[in-house]
């Protein structure tokens, strides 16, 4: 049986050379594919686009309805003044923000070792009241929401989660390993990890809601993205943070 070529077919036309005179090597189909740049459009899927927005226009519902509580131990909230620059915008820049590439819901996704003891039940166990920041009714529904898409996402598209998800590689390969019963025990044991994200760095939040407003910005994915690239720089050890 003849060897199949791994070059272009004849008479199509060849690879430009970059500035230093080298032409890209061709494509090789049995490679499996990247995940496009960031920049790049239509690296989301239909699907996955509409749920990002879901779950972002959720979170972003939930926070404002919600009303600060004094609980012992100090429990991290949103800050008042975030708060009023959300409620602030209108209907339009409002979603314009939630269509970030970047969930803005989280449960540690970038904390490898977070998911390494909870796949081998070591976690220590929080009860939702101690973690409540919203309303219990919107926190589970927001768990589950979340956990769910996530699951699904490191099956179908693996890359994405990454992406939009923040995760670590391990985390994605931890979470794609879940059956239906890994995934059922995570929406119910895990629901007090749900947060918003960066809720440590609400200058980010700040800075995307000012981007946000302003119908001339064209770079409001692109900083979200960097923002979540940086997280998972930091958990890999590395002292670059292109956020910064």
């Amino acid at each position: 049986m003849p060897r199949r070529s791994r070059g272009p077919a004849p008479g199509s036309p060849r690879p430009r050379a970059n500035a230093k005179g080298v032409r890209p090597a061709p494509s090789d189909p049995d490679t499996p594919m990247r995940a496009p740049p960031p920049s790049a459009p239509g690296w989301l899927r239909g699907w996955e686009r509409e749920l990002v927005l879901e779950l972002n226009t959720d979170l972003i519902d939930a926070m404002l309805k919600f009303e600060q509580l004094t609980r012992p131990g100090g429990v991290r909230v949103p800050r008042r003044d975030v708060l009023e620059q959300l409620r602030a915008l209108n209907d339009v820049q409002r979603k314009r923000l939630a269509e970030i590439p970047v969930v803005l819901v989280d449960a540690g996704f970038h904390e490898s070792l977070r998911w390494w003891h909870h796949g081998w039940g070591h976690s220590k166990e929080t009860h939702v009241e101690d973690c409540m920041w919203v309303d219990i009714v919107d926190l589970h529904s927001l768990a589950r929401k979340l956990f769910t898409f996530s699951w699904h996402l490191t099956k179908a598209h693996p890359e994405a989660a990454g992406i939009i998800l923040g995760m670590t590689p391990t985390t994605r390969w931890l979470i794609g390993s879940y059956g239906l019963s890994g995934l059922e025990r995570l929406i119910l044991k895990r629901s007090n990890w749900v947060r918003p994200r960066w809720e440590l760095r609400w200058e980010r939040w700040q800075e995307l809601i000012a981007l946000a407003r302003d119908e001339k910005s064209a770079i409001l994915h692109q900083r979200a993205l960097q923002f979540l690239y940086g997280d998972i720089a930091f958990e890999a050890g590395s002292l670059f943070d292109p956020a910064k």
